[in-house]
């Protein structure tokens, strides 16, 4: 149950927390830069094929990670004295994953044309180099280093932005992209290995066999549930390019980049109650995780509101405006899409919850079904109706996903107020159907009607109370 005796003092540090990891992952429109330049700098067929290749070394990348980055910065969460332990025998373990992990790219685009095979190797390279560069994130996190840890991410994304568009005017093709990337990510890489020894920790490879069995025995749900997770946002992209056009993967591709770039607010709460709430299970507070959980379920739900509405009415004019007419064959798929993304909200700061708490094992036969219910409603939809099959497909099993993890949330005793889950849902109903009723007359109108419409629904329902009043005004003055 939720304990009503926090005051809004104890959200202090959980909102300051929270303003710098959102602060970071604003620098998620640096990614967004790359993919719409990217897009029309290459077009929609030779993007396509990126979308295809980013597709497969995502699906694959879990082999290289085996869920370690999460359960090491629980870990370093708990024991942040062996922080220098934990993160060189991490990154002994990722070698031989690492080689796996690249081989297993290769050859599965093995007969390929060269020059998408190089690009296959490129990409995976960078996604190694990426898994070590989370790694260093999840520690600044856990030790509380959320400052250090947005401007190290910033420096990061700018680089990659930087070499990938250098890349791009030597040569509009994939391979010179792709080294760009790894090239700005390396850069990303060193920054933060510096970062990492300045506050006074050593950087090193180890291999400690006690150390390597926990890891490796708690992380294993983890990498299980992230390998299914990977395959469960790409497969669409992936079952796109072999069941259709590389036009319809890049039209589908930019869409989805476009949704990533919103993600940084679910990162941003999850990044920044993953330690605290670890702390609080490690000293048996189930009433003060309880708190947290609900609280920022109810937040990322009610922001994901507002941002559903506004995009479903401006879809044409983002599309328009971001890619071009070139991707205007996608905004259906982008007002499809924008919902999925409002339960993916919900389903991934369940997932948080669950690795600071240790139930990261319950979650992975859910990751199992979805994808299942993903791969057989892609077969039937795609070849139908395309990227918008695809788009419903990814839809229904998000859905299904978000329910079935509150369900053992609430089963394992983590429970909240039922209207904290369907009041904003609610209140989304009620912006969408206003702005949309409205919009023949005057968009900006049916907006502000259907937003002062959301906020009169979230007040009749009680979703919002002193303690989230109080947080709003911690954040908005900056204390």
């Amino acid at each position: 149950m939720v304990d009503k005796n926090i005051s809004i003092s104890e959200y202090h540090g959980l909102a300051k927390n929270s303003l710098w990891v959102m602060f970071s992952n604003i620098s998620m429109l640096f990614v967004l830069a790359l993919t719409i330049f990217a897009s029309r700098l290459l077009g929609d067929s030779v993007f396509g094929q990126y979308v295809y290749l980013l597709a497969v070394t995502t699906i694959l990348s879990e082999l290289c990670v085996l869920g370690t980055t999460d359960y090491a910065s629980i870990l370093i969460a708990q024991e942040a004295e062996k922080t220098s332990l934990i993160m060189a025998n991490t990154l002994g373990m990722r070698i031989p994953s690492s080689i796996l992990y690249i081989a297993l790219c290769l050859s599965v685009t093995w007969f390929s044309m060269p020059d998408i095979l190089i690009a296959a190797f490129l990409i995976a390279l960078d996604w190694v180099v990426r898994s070590v560069v989370h790694l260093f994130h999840g520690v600044f996190r856990a030790r509380n280093q959320f400052q250090l840890d947005a401007i190290v991410t910033i420096q990061e994304r700018v680089s990659v932005l930087v070499c990938a568009l250098i890349g791009l005017y030597f040569e509009r093709n994939l391979v010179y992209f792709a080294f760009g990337i790894l090239v700005g990510r390396a850069i990303g890489m060193a920054i933060c290995i510096v970062a990492f020894c300045r506050f006074g920790e050593r950087f090193s490879i180890g291999f400690n066999i006690d150390l390597w069995r926990d890891i490796i025995r708690n992380s294993i749900p983890i990498g299980i549930r992230g390998l299914l997770k990977g395959g469960s946002f790409r497969i669409d992209a992936l079952m796109l390019g072999v069941l259709r056009t590389n036009a319809e993967v890049g039209w589908y591709g930019a869409v989805y980049k476009f949704l990533e770039a919103g993600f940084f607010f679910t990162e941003a709460v999850g990044g920044a109650v993953r330690p605290v709430i670890a702390k609080a299970y490690s000293q048996g507070e189930k009433n003060i995780i309880s708190d947290y959980f609900g609280r920022c379920y109810k937040l990322l739900l009610v922001v994901g509101s507002i941002i559903v509405g506004i995009v479903f009415i401006y879809a044409d004019q983002i599309i328009a405006l971001v890619y071009g007419p070139e991707y205007m064959n996608s905004v259906s798929t982008l007002k499809v899409l924008i919902f999925a993304m409002l339960m993916v909200f919900g389903s991934m700061i369940s997932v948080t919850v669950f690795d600071a708490i240790g139930l990261q094992h319950k979650t992975v036969w859910c990751f199992i079904v979805s994808l299942l219910i993903n791969i057989l409603l892609n077969f039937i939809l795609i070849q139908r109706f395309g990227i918008i099959g695809a788009a419903w497909s990814t839809l229904i099993t998000e859905c299904f996903l978000t329910i079935v993890l509150l369900r053992i949330a609430l089963k394992a005793g983590y429970r909240f107020p039922f209207v904290w889950f369907y009041g904003p849902l609610v209140a989304c109903a009620s912006f969408l159907s206003i702005s949309v009723l409205i919009k023949g007359f005057s968009t900006l109108l049916g907006v502000g009607l259907g937003f002062i419409a959301f906020t009169l629904v979230l007040k009749a329902l009680s979703v919002l109370d002193e303690v989230d009043i109080g947080y709003a005004k911690m954040v908005f003055q900056g204390k």
